[in-house]
C-alpha cells in the first residue's frame, strides 16, 4: 500500500521554499502546488530568507543549507526560529555530524537529505505542520498555566516580603512616572528647551548599625522593627514620594516628587532623619535608631534610576562614614575622595600579579541523591595586611574601575583549569557555576574567549555554568538573548542568579534561553518560619518546573529550610547546612570523602 499525503486543510498551508538553484526551488514549487499547498515565496539566501519569512509569515520553511550569500540556512533557520517561531525543514545533501550538530541547535520540524522522493517531502511536511500545531497548544496551555503563577507571584512579590514595600520593578515604573511628568525648561522668550524644569531626588536611606542591633534582638524583633520603620517612613511620605525596600535588609529606596531648589531636598531629608527622633516600641522595649542618607538628583547625576541609586548610596555611605544621622548629597568628590578606596584600588590592580586572588568552591547538591553534583565558584581577596577583604568591597570596584575585565579573565581561566584539575584526580565529572559581570557579558569576543580558555584547559565548555543577574540582561533584551544563544551553543549551561530580588518577570523570563534558576537566599533564610517567602518560594519552583529549568535554592542553613525545599521538589541547594566555601584542595577532599547530604540530613 502506498501512502500519499496531501494537504486536506481548509486554509492552504504556505510554504516558503529557500533554494539557490532555480530548476530545484521550480520543481518543488510545482510538486507542492499538486498537493495543494500554497507557495509563499522563494529565496535563494540567507539574508533574503528571513526578509521573505519576515514578510510572508509562512507555515512552514522548506531551506536548503548552502545557499549564496553571507548568512547559510542554519543560521537563517536559527533567527527564523527565534524571531518569528516557523518551523523549519531542512532538504540538503550534507548530512556530516557538523551539519547534523549546527542543525540540531535550531530544533528543526524535519530534515531531508537530497535527493528525496516527493512523498517522503509531503509525509515530513504533514507530521512537521501537525506537530506545530501540539507544540502550539501546549505552549497556550502552559501560558496560562503560567499565567496564573505571574498573578500569584505578582501579589506575593509586588510588595517587599517583611516590610510589603514596593519592590524595585515597581521603584523603577514610578521613577519612570515621575520623571516624564516633569515639564521641559523654558528660556526667557518662552521657547522649550530640553532641559528639565524641575528636579527629582533619589534617596538611599541606611539604617545605623542596624547588624549589631539585630543581632541583639533577634529575627523576629528586628523584622518588626524593619515593618515599623517601614510604616512610619510611609506615613511621613505620605504622597510626597515613593519609597521601596533595597536588597539589604537595612536600606530603603526613595523617590520624592519634582522639586524646585536644593534646598526643598536639604529640607525632606532633615525631616525623614527626624522620623527617627522618637523611639520604636517593640514588646514595650523602647528601641532608638538613626539612620543615614544619600541624596542624588535627577537629572544633574544621572538619568537612569540605577545610576541614580548607585550615587546616592556612595553618598549615603559616605554620610555613615561621618558617624550616621546625617544627609549627604552626592558630588563627584564623595566618588574620589575615600583615601581607603584609592589605596584598595592600587592594592587591588597589584592583586592580580602578587596571586592574592583565590577561589573558594560551594559545593551544589543534589535534593535526590544527596551527592555533590556542582560547586559555585567564589572570589576571594587574601590581602597581606588587610587580611580577607569581603567581596561586596573589592567588587564594586573593580566594576568601577574596569579592572572587572583582567580579574573576570582570571577567574574563567582559573575555575576551567581547576575542572581540569578535579576531573582528571577520578572524582567524576563536576561543573562549575562562575558569575560573569556586566562587563564581561557584553563583551563581543566573549563567546570566542570561552573557547579559547576551555580548549587551553582541555576541558568541554558542557563543564561550564554562567550566572547571570536580571539587571543586566533587561537592557537590551533581543541583544542579550542572541549572546545567550551563542554561548548555549557551545553546550554552555546558563542560570538566572538571585531571581525574585530585582525585576522577577516571565514577561522576559520566559524568553530566555535559560537552563537554571537561582531563588535567592533572602527567600530561603527563615523557610521555616516566613509563610510569605514560603509561597513564594513554591511559586517560583513551580514556574522554574513549568518552564523546564532547574532549581537551586541558594543559602540553606538549617534542616527546616532544606526539609520545605525538598517538599517543594527543589532540585539543587547549596549553603552552610553543607558546606561553607572551600579552597580547591579542601573541596577535591570533601568530593573523595563520599558525604551526602543524606548522611548529614540524617546524621
Amino acid at each position: 500500500m502506498t501512502l500519499v499525503a496531501q494537504n486536506t486543510q481548509a486554509t492552504p498551508i504556505k510554504i516558503l521554499i529557500v533554494e539557490d538553484e532555480p530548476i530545484v526551488a521550480e520543481n518543488l514549487a510545482r510538486n507542492l502546488k499538486q498537493q495543494g499547498y500554497e507557495v509563499a515565496g522563494f529565496a535563494k539566501s540567507g539574508e533574503d530568507a528571513i526578509l521573505e519569512a519576515t514578510a510572508t509569515h509562512p507555515d512552514i520553511v522548506l531551506m536548503d543549507i548552502m545557499l549564496s550569500g553571507n548568512i547559510d540556512g542554519v543560521e537563517a533557520a536559527g533567527q527564523i526560529r527565534h524571531k518569528l517561531g516557523i518551523p523549519i525543514i531542512y532538504m540538503t545533501a550534507y548530512a556530516d555530524k557538523t551539519t547534523l550538530a549546527r542543525a540540531k541547535q535550531t530544533e528543526p520540524y524535519g530534515y531531508l537529505v537530497k535527493p528525496f522522493k516527493p512523498q517522503d517531502m509531503w509525509t515530513t511536511i504533514e507530521i512537521a505542520i501537525k506537530r506545530h500545531q501540539a507544540d502550539k497548544a501546549m505552549i497556550a496551555r502552559h501560558a496560562a498555566q503560567l499565567h496564573v503563577i505571574q498573578e500569584h507571584l505578582d501579589q506575593l512579590m509586588g510588595c517587599e516580603r517583611f516590610t510589603y514595600l514596593p519592590h524595585r520593578l515597581l521603584l523603577q515604573k514610578e521613577f519612570e512616572r515621575i520623571v516624564n511628568s516633569i515639564p521641559p525648561l523654558q528660556d526667557i522668550n518662552g521657547k522649550t528647551r530640553n532641559i528639565p524644569s524641575l528636579f527629582a531626588p533619589v534617596i538611599c536611606l541606611r539604617l545605623d548599625r542596624f547588624q549589631r542591633l539585630s543581632n541583639s534582638l533577634g529575627y523576629e524583633k528586628s523584622d518588626l522593627l524593619l515593618k515599623f520603620v517601614a510604616h512610619r517612613l510611609t506615613a511621613h511620605l505620605s504622597n510626597c514620594g515613593v519609597l521601596a525596600r533595597l536588597n539589604a535588609d537595612d536600606e530603603f529606596a526613595i523617590v520624592l516628587k519634582p522639586v524646585a531648589c536644593k534646598t526643598e531636598v536639604s529640607n525632606a531629608a532633615q525631616q525623614l532623619l527626624e522620623v527617627f527622633s522618637q523611639p520604636f516600641l517593640i514588646y514595650e522595649q523602647e528601641i532608638f535608631i538613626t539612620a543615614s542618607i544619600g541624596i542624588a538628583i535627577y537629572s544633574r547625576d544621572g538619568c537612569q534610576l540605577e545610576q541614580l541609586l548607585t550615587k546616592s548610596k556612595k553618598a549615603m555611605n559616605y554620610a555613615q562614614q561621618q558617624g550616621g544621622n546625617r544627609y549627604e548629597f552626592y558630588t563627584p568628590v564623595i566618588n574620589k575622595s575615600y583615601s581607603n578606596d584609592l589605596a584598595l584600588e592600587t592594592d587591588l590592580r597589584h592583586a592580580l600579579e602578587r596571586q592574592e586572588l583565590q577561589l573558594y568552591y560551594q559545593p551544589k547538591v543534589n535534593l535526590v541523591t544527596g551527592k555533590i553534583v556542582g560547586a559555585e565558584a567564589l572570589l576571594r581577596w587574601h590581602h597581606p595586611d588587610r587580611g580577607f577583604v569581603s567581596p561586596g568591597q573589592f567588587i564594586p570596584l573593580a566594576e568601577e574601575t574596569g579592572l572587572i575585565e583582567p580579574i573576570g579573565e582570571w577567574v574563567l581561566k582559573t575555575a576551567s583549569q581547576h575542572i581540569y584539575t578535579i576531573n582528571k584526580t577520578g572524582l567524576g565529572w563536576i561543573g562549575v557555576a562562575v558569575n560573569l559581570s556586566t562587563f564581561q557579558f557584553r563583551k563581543w569576543d566573549l563567546r570566542q574567549q570561552l573557547i579559547q580558555i576551555t580548549l587551553n584547559a582541555g576541558i568541554a565548555p558542557k563543564s561550564i555554568e554562567l550566572e547571570l543577574t536580571e539587571s543586566m540582561l533587561i537592557e537590551d533584551i533581543p541583544a542579550a538573548i542572541q549572546r545567550l544563544n551563542a554561548l548555549k551553543g557551545l553546550g554552555i549551561k546558563i542560570a538566572i542568579d538571585d531571581f525574585g530580588t530585582g525585576y522577577s518577570s516571565l514577561n522576559y523570563l520566559r524568553h530566555f534561553p535559560f537552563d537554571i534558576l537561582k531563588i535567592d537566599q533572602c527567600f530561603v533564610r527563615n523557610l521555616d518560619r516566613n509563610i510569605k517567602n514560603q509561597a513564594i518560594t513554591k511559586a517560583l519552583i513551580s514556574m522554574a518546573h513549568q518552564l523546564k529549568l532547574k532549581v537551586i535554592a541558594e543559602g540553606v542553613e538549617n534542616e527546616r529550610e532544606l526539609a520545605i525545599l525538598h517538599e517543594y521538589q527543589c532540585d539543587e541547594i547549596q549553603g552552610y547546612l553543607f558546606s561553607r566555601p572551600l579552597p580547591l584542595e579542601d573541596f577535591k577532599q570533601l568530593v573523595l570523602s563520599g558525604k551526602t547530604l543524606t548522611k548529614k540530613y540524617e546524621g
